[in-house]
């Protein structure tokens, strides 16, 4: 007993200084390496400023509550600056929407969680967005749903727009979709590449699901997403989904050489879409190439743990 209790207690002496090293190691992690190699991405994406700004106010608090007065406005002012850079990379202040032009797609990206939250909700969802294109991530019942859980309908929740389905990724359109294929992106990864023809013309692109795994690395998977982009036609391009890898991410460099993100180019407020309780992580993206956005917002609802990702664009 008395060996457990000298264990808490230096545990507690610990544990501030734990805090403090944790956020130092995020934020030397984000200011070099980043997520460029595997391991230490797994760091980068636990250890963002978000966290360390959290980390370093837990242990400015446990100072303070140890009478360690020096210490604790130390802390607190690490973790201000650390919230700082987070509010920096994360708020985005593009200026209202003008008046739309009248020939515009309307599109959203949505990650359904596996119909956890209730189909009815999903349904809902589209329902009120009315998109001329969906593309939905995990739009199945999922590996660790009951045997006796519900299959989603969607045919009937296309609402009328031709729809595909494969491995858990939908393709809604008001349209007609001319091909698509399903593509594995390796290791967990995979998208469903698909040509549609809108009332606006014809438009290439993928739904995306990229994987999940903390430390399992995600640079192959975006190298096979960006091989796969380099095959679309030159006209209007959109790659949009789940992609489990922060906007801010190094990996994307290839693929802003061509690409426009879309909350980045016409979103407004804070650009997270994960959990949905607390949006800090902006991991569900819409990308485009060759169309020009006019609109980005993110919608939240408890038909799902992500934020419905709402675009409007025009095309050439």
């Amino acid at each position: 007993m008395r060996r457990v209790k000298d264990l808490l207690s230096a545990g507690w002496r610990a544990a501030p200084a734990a805090l403090c090293v944790a956020a130092g190691v995020g934020i030397l992690v984000r200011f070099t390496v980043h997520d460029r190699l595997p391991v230490i991405a797994g760091v980068a994406y636990t250890l963002r400023p978000a966290a360390g700004a959290l980390l370093l106010a837990l242990a400015g608090l446990l100072w303070f509550i140890r009478g360690s007065g020096r210490a604790a406005a130390l802390s607190g002012a690490s973790a201000f600056f650390a919230a700082s850079i987070w509010a920096t990379g994360a708020l985005f202040l593009n200026p209202p929407p003008a008046d739309p032009p009248a020939n515009r797609l309307r599109g959203m990206a949505w990650n359904v969680w596996h119909g956890y939250g209730g189909w009815d909700g999903v349904a809902e969802g589209i329902r009120e967005v009315d998109p001329d294109i969906a593309w939905i991530v995990e739009g199945d019942a999922g590996e660790d749903a009951p045997p006796d859980a519900a299959e989603p309908d969607w045919g009937a929740m296309a609402g009328g727009r031709s729809w595909r389905a494969s491995h858990g990724l939908v393709l809604m359109v008001k349209g007609e979709i001319l091909d698509a294929t399903w593509v594995d992106l390796t290791r967990g990864s995979h998208a469903m590449r698909a040509r549609v023809r809108t009332r606006l013309g014809v438009v290439d692109g993928a739904v995306v699901d990229l994987h999940g795994r903390v430390f399992r690395h995600r640079g192959p998977a975006v190298e096979r997403l960006e091989a796969l982009a380099r095959d679309f036609a030159e006209g209007p391009s959109i790659l949009a989904g789940d992609f489990n890898t922060p906007r801010d991410s190094a990996l994307w460099s290839g693929l802003r050489a061509d690409w426009t993100h879309a909350f980045e180019a016409v979103g407004r407020g804070f650009d997270g879409t994960w959990p949905m309780v607390g949006p800090v992580l902006p991991i569900d993206h819409v990308w485009g190439r060759g169309v020009r956005f006019t609109s980005c917002d993110h919608r939240r609802g408890w038909a799902s743990d992500h934020s419905a990702v709402v675009v409007e664009f025009g095309v050439p």
